[in-house]
């Protein structure tokens, strides 16, 4: 279904006032017609998938009061299915024409990609996008809520011609600068026990690293916040989990780590399924484009299957990547970790060894 609604932007008055509340209310209408192709699932709902915005927020984007943040936009599309990066621009052309001074002078029209929906309510941009996509299907945005096996989801993202699959939990935030608004992550790690966890991600070929002999994993008491997961060192309270890493072997390349909602050696509840969601920032002088992670090391009973890989989309300096980590905790205590690499094009390791992102969880 394609939905038939006012461009952002669009006016036939010569007021600057005027033309500026039709860009706004042009782009609310766009992304309520997003939201309505995706099944009109509720503000709440949305904010649960997001898990990085609040649902008031992705309710004012709709209002037509104002012009959302970018970074609002960027989330009200993941939350909807959709590739927020064919939207960038046109975010940008009504953000000139909303904070443009006043010249008397009607405001251009602005475009704004095509909205298809399907039976299952799924809805994409019809333009193409330049980002790559994560492979795997359980890379996925934070906070997206899977079925009690985690099922694989598909849906249909634009090419060149027709449309192509691409699973849905690879729906990843592009280019999302919101870094200065994000503040101090993990105020505070709750007190936790041991558990183990068992990951559900897509295997993609087969590898002998990835069915490395696992260490014992120590069980933390419940007075106290383990020092690590398996090889996974734990923050301490009141600590960051940002990681930073420069190459040694690439000029010009760093990559700057964060954990997400659920944090590094995070509690979760026996039998939860959830997801660790993570942000990689480009911190560097060069762009990335064709960069890889591979799982190098795992402990506990979490991710048993073949070579677990996954693809971090291109991203220019400044620019951020993020995903996470779907699993089903199982009945029992102990904990669960991995280390992934960071590879480029040409499968070669980007940092030096030991600079990788983790996933490490403890099970309550």
């Amino acid at each position: 279904m394609t939905n038939a609604s006012p461009q952002p932007g669009t006016n036939g008055a010569g007021n600057n006032g005027t033309d500026r509340r039709q860009v706004i209310l042009g782009f609310a209408q766009a992304l309520s017609d997003v939201r309505q192709a995706a099944g009109q699932p509720s503000f709440r709902q949305m904010a649960q998938t997001s898990g990085c915005i609040s649902h008031a927020t992705l309710h004012e984007a709709t209002r037509g009061k104002r012009l959302p943040t970018w970074e609002a936009t960027e989330q009200f599309l993941i939350a909807c299915g959709v590739d927020p990066h064919p939207w960038r621009e046109q975010w940008r052309r009504a953000n000139r024409l909303v904070t443009r001074p006043s010249t008397g002078q009607p405001a251009q029209p602005t475009s704004r990609p095509a909205v298809t929906g399907t039976a299952t309510g799924t809805a994409s941009p019809t333009r193409e996008p330049d980002r790559s996509q994560l492979a795997g299907p359980s890379w996925s945005p934070p906070g997206e809520e899977g079925d009690e096996r985690v099922k694989q989801l598909r849906t249909e993202v634009p090419t060149t011609g027709p449309t192509r699959t691409m699973p849905v939990s690879v729906r990843t935030r592009h280019v999302a600068r919101r870094w200065e608004k994000l503040g101090t992550l993990l105020a505070a790690i709750v007190l936790i026990v041991g558990g183990y966890a068992a990951a559900s991600w897509t295997q993609q070929s087969s590898s002998n690293t990835a069915n490395a002999t696992s260490p014992t994993v120590s069980r933390p008491s419940s007075t106290s916040s383990p020092s690590s997961v398996g090889s996974v060192p734990c923050p301490r309270p009141n600590e960051s989990s940002v990681r930073s890493w420069k190459s040694s072997r690439i000029d010009g390349a760093a990559m700057e780590y964060r954990s997400g909602r659920l944090s590094l050696c995070g509690k979760v509840a026996a039998g939860e399924t959830t997801k660790q969601g993570f942000t990689l920032k480009n911190t560097g002088t060069t762009k990335i484009s064709g960069w890889t992670v591979h799982m190098v090391k795992s402990t506990g009973t979490c991710l048993t299957d073949a070579d677990r890989t996954g693809r971090i989309a291109d991203l220019d300096p400044g620019e951020t990547f993020s995903a996470s980590i779907a699993f089903q905790a199982p009945d029992r205590a102990g904990g669960c970790s991995a280390e992934f690499e960071i590879r480029d094009a040409s499968g070669k390791p980007v940092f030096d060894e030991g600079f990788t992102v983790p996933f490490a969880v403890v099970v309550a």
